[in-house]
């Protein structure tokens, strides 16, 4: 079934409901999400719900309880026990309101038109009713059909964005003459599940962002059809609003979830964009409209460079009397260059410089820089990356070493023995990918790294005391092993 979400936008669904008692019948337990409104922390629902329940014409109530889903779990009334009687608000509630309801509805069947009743069977608890009294239509089957319109619901908005058990619930039904807490439970359904749709999640590193709208129903090739738009946070408050800069959008998308997970079906897609260099580094809101519904995801930006130039990578490795030197950079701004320096001895010199590849002096794409240093100096050599900008201020990479013309070692540590906790290990040239095991002088494994690429490494965090390394390529398995010492 296709489906068109035009004024009733279906965002949240209900899965089955778990367990029915069968000595009458509830069952196919429905709902429409009217229209979602999100106001920061709160979400609120306005829901239309359907169920037939096939009763003998003694039937006299129907219930309906909701709770999140977290207190649902909590939830310790026994539905099922033999003469078992209205649950009571602490029942439902818990103590001191520790797992409380959202929602609880009476339907009065005992009256034609069938309507809602004012207070529950404590006689103390007003209930919010709908406007409209229910709509019921008798089935050829025997049962009847009832339609609740315009249920408000609120919950926490965060619910929104995972999926499971956002919203679960009860329905059950009594013959009961008298309407009091002495009313018997002589049917109920338990465990609807409403869960998530759509969920909005995404990430934004500095300029670039991606965001992933997965779409949930019950029904195979249900059709989410909907649009989003992008915001920068412009007063960084974490709260959409009317202030915020639009920077996307609105991008009309269609979705269709036809992949079983469990008892509903889901699909997705992913939209990337780049945010205008002005607003780099900024907070994002993602709002996705359906229909008269709306709702709002902040993502958050993560590794932004405050700095010209953000360095993705930075490599060197010696090929007889040439020393290979590659950097990458995964952003640059007003960037002019780069001295590539050579230290040693503990002297550091300048031995080239690299201008920008970026255009214009910026770039928000992958750079790859390299340079070959004539290097035939039989000593450990370390090398490092000065950037500088067009107002000269400057930013250095990490530091890398490479071993001496002739050294033959395939492991090097130094300083050996370390300070401060640590130990800079050198590990070959190759670029194969490692395992480095660190053992105290007990045997004991104190640190160790799995599939390491890179052929610095800087041990920290250890301990005075005698240390063995052990390092194992895994593309050769070759290992080599080493002693080394920590002063304080």
């Amino acid at each position: 079934m296709k489906k068109v979400l035009l004024s009733c936008t279906l965002l949240l669904a209900i899965a089955m409901f778990s367990k029915v008692n069968a000595q009458c019948t509830p069952y196919n337990f429905q709902s429409n999400i009217k229209s979602l409104q999100v106001n920061g922390a709160v979400a609120t629902a306005t829901l239309d719900v359907s169920f037939d329940i096939k009763a003998n014409n003694g039937n006299k109530y129907i219930f309906i309880h909701l709770w999140t889903g977290t207190d649902y779990q909590a939830v310790s009334f026994n539905w099922g026990a033999n003469g078992q009687k209205a649950p009571s608000m602490t029942d439902l509630n818990g103590p001191s309101n520790s797992h409380p309801t959202l929602y609880n509805l009476a339907i009065d069947n005992d009256v034609v038109p069938q309507t809602y009743k004012d207070k529950y069977v404590d006689g103390t608890t007003t209930l919010n009713k709908p406007s409209v009294g229910p709509w019921v239509q008798h089935l050829a089957n025997g049962a009847d059909s009832f339609v609740v319109k315009d249920i408000q619901v609120s919950f926490a908005s965060s619910k929104l964005q995972t999926l499971g058990a956002i919203i679960q619930g009860v329905i059950w039904s009594s013959n009961a003459s008298a309407y009091s807490n002495s009313t018997s439970i002589q049917c109920y359904l338990t465990g609807a599940t409403f869960f998530a749709d759509p969920v909005i999640s995404g990430t934004s590193s500095c300029r670039n962002f991606s965001i992933t709208i997965d779409h949930n129903s019950l029904t195979q090739g249900d059709i989410l059809n909907a649009s989003y738009s992008v915001y920068v946070d412009s007063n960084n408050d974490g709260q959409y609003s009317g202030t915020d800069i639009q920077v996307e959008g609105p991008n009309s998308f269609s979705i269709a979830a036809n992949s079983a997970i469990g008892n509903y079906f889901t699909g997705s897609q992913t939209f990337t964009g780049i945010l205008p260099i002005q607003y780099k580094g900024m907070n994002l809101f993602v709002v996705l409209t359906s229909g008269q519904a709306s709702m709002t995801k902040l993502i958050s930006t993560f590794q932004c460079s405050t700095l010209p130039v953000s360095f993705k990578s930075f490599s060197v490795a010696r090929s007889n009397q040439t020393v290979a030197i590659k950097w990458e950079t995964a952003f640059e701004q007003n960037n002019r260059g780069f001295y590539v320096q050579r230290n040693v001895n503990g002297e550091w010199k300048d031995v080239a410089f690299v201008f920008s590849s970026a255009e214009g002096d910026n770039s928000d794409r992958l750079l790859s820089y390299a340079y070959n240093d004539p290097n035939n100096i039989s000593s450990i050599t370390y090398y490092r990356i000065l950037q500088v900008d067009l107002d000269g201020k400057g930013k250095y990479s990490d530091i890398r070493a490479v071993k001496g013309l002739g050294q033959q070692t395939k492991l090097m540590l130094f300083p050996n023995p370390g300070t401060g906790g640590k130990i800079n290990v050198l590990v070959g040239d190759e670029a194969s990918p490692k395992n480095i095991i660190v053992y105290d002088a007990t045997g004991r494994v104190v640190k160790s790294f799995r599939n390491i690429v890179d052929n610095n490494v800087l041990i920290d965090q250890l301990k005075p005391g005698i240390y063995n390394i052990q390092v194992t390529n895994l593309a050769s398995q070759a290992t080599s092993s080493d002693k080394f010492i920590i002063k304080n």
